[in-house]
């Protein structure tokens, strides 16, 4: 069995359509494409652009690392909604916020609808 875990998926049509430029970023890693449905069911939720990235994360850096020269910072706990995290992160990026930090029962600020609020800030 291949590592998925850095694996592109897409539809079949992308491997030539709106596809083609990230599929030939991607080097020798191999592309897995699927009809829409199929997309849907695997993942769990309409993919908006019929494409899908499986990626390791990088290791979370401590609670020191973080707040290491930070003058600012926000602290999230207890956060549940994704909408919520995105949106709280896009407005500490417009108040010049230094650090986030969330509590483990926080909502994932990389769910597809925390990106989506918080226009990438996440990132």
């Amino acid at each position: 069995m291949p590592d998925i875990s850095r694996t592109p998926f897409c539809r079949k049509k992308h491997i030539t359509g709106e596809g083609a430029g990230i599929i030939a970023r991607c080097g020798n890693i191999p592309v897995y494409t699927a009809d829409f449905d199929v997309l849907t069911k695997l993942t769990g939720f309409h993919l908006t652009r019929g494409m899908l990235a499986a990626m390791y994360r990088p290791t979370l850096p401590s609670v020191e690392e973080v707040c290491a020269g930070a003058r600012r910072i926000t602290v999230l706990e207890n956060v549940m909604n994704p909408t919520n995290v995105g949106a709280i992160f896009r407005s500490a990026a417009a108040l010049n916020i230094d650090a986030v930090l969330l509590t483990p029962t926080c909502s994932d600020p990389l769910y597809h609808r925390a990106i989506r609020v918080s226009m990438g800030t996440v990132f």
